[in-house]
């Protein structure tokens, strides 16, 4: 073997390597037995547990409280993080009630007392009077909006705000963008108001995925798109890179976006 070939495929799979986890800097995740990246000063933000809504998406209501399986994976996020010895300053939730009884049960296995706030930019997406329609799967929006170009597998519930498409009623209707930018905003007030602590942070999953989206720099553009799904108890670790004013510059550090795994007795 050539030792010079040997010595460039080296560098070459390093380099490949390196543009990976740059163009995808969440995608290596370790699911079955996760380690949390934090450290001081990092914000953690972690989708609500289950809740009453993610079990029937036909009969959503404004605000599901946890369930059972929900509130076990919220003690399971609480011992996680108790294994990696994560310690926080101060938690913030979006202020609905499955992200504040989420909250509430990893702090108590935490075993820690610390203020809690509510940050409403981190709330869930606005979908306005469609509510009911986030919960069809891909193939019912497919063949009641067939004039929309999309390419959509069936498990995967359809996120994107289709221009010129009738049926849809797009007032108060919030865009990826608009999504993503008033949770980057809060971000940067975190950081303003409260410099140096680490934070928990309570949030939602379309507001995650578009946050997630706009911090590893794959902002949608204004057609919408599908992002990787956060599942409930996922979640991702924010450091701040500079603190100038209204130019907050943030990176993703670590995420796991599958969460918690809670099996349920008899499966």
């Amino acid at each position: 073997m050539n030792p010079e070939a040997g010595l460039i495929g080296m560098k070459w799979a390093k380099f490949k390597a390196r543009v990976d986890h740059i163009i995808h800097p969440h995608k290596k995740e370790n699911i079955h037995n996760p380690e949390i990246v934090f450290q001081k000063g990092d914000i953690l933000v972690v989708r609500h547990a289950q809740s009453g809504n993610n079990v029937d998406w036909q009969a959503l209501v404004q605000h599901p409280k946890l369930t059972e399986k929900g509130k076990a994976q919220a003690k399971a996020m609480g011992k996680l993080l108790k294994k990696n010895k994560v310690k926080f300053d101060l938690v913030v939730t979006s202020g609905s009630t499955r992200a504040e009884q989420t909250a509430v049960i990893i702090m108590q296995e935490l075993e820690q007392t610390v203020p809690m706030v509510v940050e409403r930019n981190f709330r869930e997406r606005n979908v306005g009077v469609n509510i009911d329609k986030l919960g069809e799967k891909a193939r019912e929006v497919q063949e009641k909006f067939s004039q929309w170009k999309h390419s959509l597998s069936d498990d995967v519930r359809w996120d994107a705000v289709p221009n010129n498409v009738k049926g849809l009623d797009l007032s108060n209707f919030e865009t990826e963008r608009q999504t993503a930018e008033r949770f980057q905003k809060a971000l940067r007030k975190l950081q303003e108001e409260h410099p140096g602590k680490s934070i928990l942070v309570i949030s939602h999953a379309y507001t995650m995925t578009a946050g997630l989206a706009a911090l590893s720099q794959a902002i949608p553009d204004s057609q919408g798109s599908v992002f990787q799904h956060v599942s409930n108890t996922g979640y991702f670790t924010v450091r701040s890179k500079h603190i100038v004013g209204e130019n907050t510059s943030f990176q993703i550090v670590h995420s796991n976006t599958k969460g918690t795994q809670v099996f349920e007795k008899g499966k």
